[in-house]
Order: C-alpha cells, then structure tokens, then sequence
C-alpha cells in the first residue's frame, strides 16, 4: 500500500487504539513510513480543527497582548486604533482581537475586528482581511452585519464593523436547545434573505452556522457575519478542489471532499442550520473533526420529528398556508406572530397566525382580481401596516385597526 492509501484508511478509524492497530498492521517495520503517516494524520486533525472553530470563537483563548495599540489619555480606554477607543476586549485568541470600540469622528460605537501582531507579517492574512471586508462590505442589507472600514495599511490591520449587542444563534442554541416553531421561521427566513443578497451579489459565504449569527439584542434581528472564507462564484483560482474551508458540522458534502461549490452549498449549510434550530442539534456529529466530514458526505441525518415531535407535519404546514395557489413572496412581523404571503396567480394575501391553536391562515382578497400577480410584500417596524406591490409600481398599504381584524386596504 502506498502512503497515501495507508493515511485515507486511518482516517476512516475513529477509535485511537483502533487506528494504532492498523498502523502497526500496514507500516510494519517500515519506521521512516509510519513516522509520515502520523504526521500526515497530525496536521489533518489541527486543520479540521481550525476550520471547525468559528472566529468568534477562536478569539475566546490567549491572545497576547495589546501592545500594539496606541496610549490613548481618555480613562477607562485600553487604547486607540487610529481614531478608534478601544473601549473593551470581547473576544481574543491566536487569530487576533475583537473589541467594542468608540469612533471619536462620528461619535458612535463600533467592533473592531484586529489581526494578532504574530500573523500581520503575513501576507496572506492580509489579503483574507481585505477579502472579508470587501465581500461583505459589498452586500448592504438589514441581514448582513455592516462593514464601515478597513486599514490594511498599518502594522496590525484592522476591520472595523457595525457593533451589535447580542448573541450568536449558537449561543442562544446552547442556552435553549431547540427552538419554537415561529422563532425559526423568523430567523431561518432572515439568514435566507441575508444569504441572498450576498448571492446577488456573486458571494459564497462558505461557512453558515450558528455561530456565524448574529442576533440583536431587543428584536433578535438576524445579521450574517463572518464572511473571511467568502468567495466570488465564478473565482475559479479561489475556489479549486482539494481544498476544505468551511465548519465540518454544517459544510456541504462538496466541501467536506474539497470539491468546488457554488451557491447551493451556502443551502445546505442554511438548511442544516434549520435541522440544529428544529433539533438543538447539529445534522452530522461524530467524536471527530474527520468522522463528521465521513458523515456529512455518506450518511443521512436523524428525521428531526424523531427529535422534535412537536413540530408540523407537512399537513399542518398546507393548513398554514391555507390557499394552493403559489405563493411569490412573504414577510415575517417582527414579533414573531403574524407570516403575511403574496399569492403570484390570485391577487390574495394570506395572514397566518402561528400563535392560535390551531394555527390558522386568512386570506384576504385586497388586490383588483386582474392584476395578475404581486410583486413583493412588508410589514412596517411597528407591525400595524402591511404593504403590497406589484409590477405596475402601485403600492396597496393594509392596516390592522385592532389585534384580531381584518386588514383594511387604504
């Protein structure tokens, strides 16, 4: 057997003793071949692990000091990044520094997001910084956490980025375990419209999970962030097979073989963030980093109502839809209570409301029956007006006068 045969097959033995075992088996006494091996299996593993740790919590361990910020005379600041306060560190490790920081030119709070001064010599840390600021700086929507500048320029380059006060959705996972039906409607449907506006844009994010969510504090608005292994569709030099980026827990099977993928990938990864909300846990899981990609790539996960009995059966789903006719768009409120849908072939709306018991749908004839579809559908910040367009450019605007009435087109 060759090296390389030698090193896939151990891979594929989880037990330590197991695969010490076979090594003795396959290697015999051939010393200098073992030792390659071995070596081979070490590096595997730390860069699965690696890859497995999200940023935010890579910068949970020791990250040095912070040297590299300059004195700053304000009291209680840890010092300043050009005219940035560093206000307080939350998070740090080998990667780098996060902080919440003050702009002293605008006068608002920010996160900084710096390089550790051990990986600012080098330059393909560089480049990914530059590259995570412009992917996601290129994307402007409510979903995607801001990016408002980058210095690549100084000693220890730096990101700064909207501040939100909030936790990851893994966080809130930890907490809670699986979540109530409405609240991973709400927040499956905003990582979708966060996802697909970087789509728009040519962006695949490449590492989707839960720690990567951002919710805000208050609303729990959903801000996609993190996009350093975000990659350009049609980048054939940044997107080439033999290469496995991503979090082994929530990657694509393309991924997981190092294969190149596009934007169905990010779909896989979004909807086994919706099989970790529905389930409190991950699709795939396995002892190791390695055993999870062998999972991702040949097995098939639990059935979730096996895990979660209490969710719909997909007749319960077409009873919340109410109507057959297809639905173009829809619109969560931002209480969590009302799913408002547009119909594309009747000229309907239909209000669902997840709170009754059993959950019901209304529909409501509001637009003239020969206009032939809608166009897009949004409820306002406060939740008592719903607004509907279609392809002509007019806008019907609904009011609900009381919890519990109808809308009233005006």
């Amino acid at each position: 057997m060759t090296e390389r045969e030698i090193f896939l097959a151990a891979l594929e033995k989880d037990d330590p003793t197991e695969r010490a075992a076979y090594l003795d088996q396959a290697c015999g006494a051939d010393a200098p071949l073992r030792q390659r091996v071995e070596a081979l299996l070490r590096s595997h593993e730390r860069a699965a692990q690696f890859m497995e740790v999200p940023v935010v919590e890579q910068l949970a361990g020791d990250g040095g000091g912070l040297d590299f910020l300059a004195p700053s005379q304000k009291p209680g600041s840890l010092g300043c990044l050009g005219h940035y306060e560093a206000l307080e560190v939350v998070g740090r490790g080998g990667m780098g520094v996060v902080f919440r920081a003050f702009d002293t030119k605008l006068h608002r709070v920010v996160a900084i997001k710096a390089l550790a001064p051990q990986l600012a010599t080098s330059s393909a840390a560089r480049q990914r910084f530059v590259r995570e600021a412009r992917a996601a700086a290129a994307v402007t929507h409510d979903n995607v956490l801001a990016i408002h500048a980058v210095e690549d320029q100084s000693p220890v380059p730096y990101l700064v980025m909207q501040f939100i006060d909030g936790p990851t959705l893994q966080k809130k996972l930890d907490r809670t375990g699986q979540l109530p039906l409405k609240e991973i409607l709400r927040i499956g449907l905003q990582i979708a419209e966060g996802l697909a506006a970087a789509h728009r844009h040519g962006l695949v994010h490449r590492d989707v999970k839960p720690a990567n969510i951002l919710l805000e504090n208050g609303v729990e608005r959903v801000k996609l962030t993190d996009f350093g292994l975000a990659r350009a569709g049609d980048d054939a030099r940044l997107t080439q097979s033999g290469v496995v980026a991503g979090t082994p827990l929530y990657m694509s099977p393309e991924q997981a073989q190092g294969e190149a993928v596009d934007f169905r990938s990010d779909l896989f990864s979004l909807g086994s963030v919706l099989y970790a909300m529905c389930s409190g846990r991950p699709p795939f899981r396995a002892p190791t980093a390695v055993a999870v990609l062998k999972r991702v790539c040949e097995a098939m996960p639990r059935p979730i109502r096996e895990i979660n009995p209490e969710l719909p059966t997909l007749r319960e789903k077409r009873r919340l839809r109410g109507h057959t006719s297809t639905v173009l768009t829809g619109a969560w409120r931002a209480d969590g209570r009302l799913l408002a849908t547009a119909g594309c072939t009747d000229g309907t709306v239909r209000l669902g409301d997840l709170d009754a018991d059993p959950p019901r749908c209304q529909v409501l004839r509001v637009i003239p029956p020969d206009v032939p579809w809608l166009h897009a559908i949004a409820f306002s910040p406060e939740g008592r007006h719903l607004a509907v367009g279609n392809p002509d450019g007019t806008v019907y605007v609904l009011r609900l006068a009381q919890p519990g009435e109808v809308f009233r087109a005006r």
